[in-house]
């Protein structure tokens, strides 16, 4: 914990409504005084001073946030792994100064990766458990913890510049209200049932003209049709994916669902999206998928599709229509070869069963 946070009086009583939010279900403290906040925020760091040897106060909170998701019952848990968290944003590259934005924030998995890049944070959360954790992680920072929205799509909450940087896990098919305002569905808006365009379309929108993205999204979104069809091509047409990573089955304990990294930007001068298939990989080689992303390679694993063979494909991302079963090459000379050697290995059978025959005057 900085000591900021604790000796500075004008900080306590600025974020006096985000201290009572974050421990709102304690009770060791009344909380209608700054002292009191400042008293039990101490408590924590004498707790926290503890372990401060052997872990970092951000160890301590993300060991909370994963025992936290552990305890959820399955439906409701939701939870980014760490080693996809790293690579996304090794793939982002954040640079000191610039802004950061995750529109569904969770419980502050990529505010925790993003932070060290010293770079200004905001982010969302409906849920209010999530959202307490990320405020929290704010607020060992010295940051301010109002920069996390108790709500997706800045609905009662007034975000009014875009981002140079955005990384998110938003939940999976997730049920929009029938009322909600989606101005920032530029190419359409989706079907109420299913979110997964909105966010996706919420992330171009926030985004700086040079800004970029990368969001965990499940393989539905590549290939569903009906509005999301129509919104699918007109992102691919306005040329914002840069890639998409398939991820191997099983990343996610908390669900079957094959899932994707799509990277993407506001602009982009390439008319082409560098596709990546590891769906069949026991885990990431990190290091081989960053060198792929940066010089764009084709090799076994990865390829640049063309606008105009996506096109003719109809729009449809799915893996199995770029990443075709590798045929064997054999040569016609050694063919012809073989089929001489089993040719005369099979007159010679016949012959010797002929032989036989005609020995047993058969």
């Amino acid at each position: 914990m900085k000591k900021k946070i604790i000796n500075d009086n004008s900080y306590i009583k600025l974020n006096q409504k985000e201290f009572k939010l974050i421990f709102s279900n304690i009770t060791l403290y009344d909380f209608s005084q700054s002292r009191d906040i400042k008293n039990y925020i101490s408590r924590i760091t004498e707790i926290c001073n503890e372990y401060i040897n052997t872990l970092s106060i951000h160890s301590i909170l993300d060991l909370f946030t994963s025992l936290i998701e552990e305890n959820r019952p399955p439906t409701q848990k939701h939870y980014t792994p760490h080693e996809i968290v790293t690579f996304m944003g090794n793939i982002i590259q954040a640079q000191k100064g610039e802004s950061f934005f995750d529109p569904a924030c969770g419980s502050g998995e990529f505010i925790s990766e993003i932070i060290k890049n010293q770079v200004a944070i905001s982010g969302s959360e409906y849920d209010v458990d999530r959202l307490k954790i990320s405020k929290m992680k704010m607020l060992v920072n010295d940051l301010s913890p109002s920069n996390i929205s108790p709500s997706y799509f800045t609905e009662g909450h007034n975000l009014k510049k875009n981002f140079d940087i955005i990384l998110s896990n938003p939940p999976f098919s997730l049920k929009i209200p029938f009322d909600m305002e989606m101005h920032f569905c530029m190419y359409g808006k989706p079907p109420t049932s299913n979110a997964d365009f909105a966010f996706l379309q919420y992330c171009i929108f926030m985004l700086k003209d040079n800004g970029r993205a990368a969001i965990i999204l499940p393989d539905g979104i590549l290939f569903r049709e009906g509005k999301e069809y129509e919104i699918r091509k007109k992102i691919i047409k306005n040329n914002h994916i840069s890639a998409i990573i398939y991820l191997p089955k099983g990343m996610f304990k908390t669900t079957a669902i094959a899932t994707n990294i799509i990277v993407f930007k506001k602009k982009q001068k390439t008319n082409d999206i560098l596709m990546i298939n590891v769906r069949k990989k026991n885990n990431l080689n990190v290091n081989l998928l960053l060198e792929l992303i940066t010089k764009r390679s084709t090799t076994e694993i990865s390829r640049l599709t063309s606008l105009n063979e996506i096109s003719a494909h109809d729009y449809n991302l799915s893996a199995s229509l770029y990443f075709r079963p590798q045929v064997k090459k054999t040569d016609l000379k050694q063919l012809i070869m073989k089929q001489k050697e089993l040719e005369e290995k099979l007159h010679s059978l016949q012959y010797a069963f002929q032989h036989k025959l005609t020995s047993l005057n058969l």
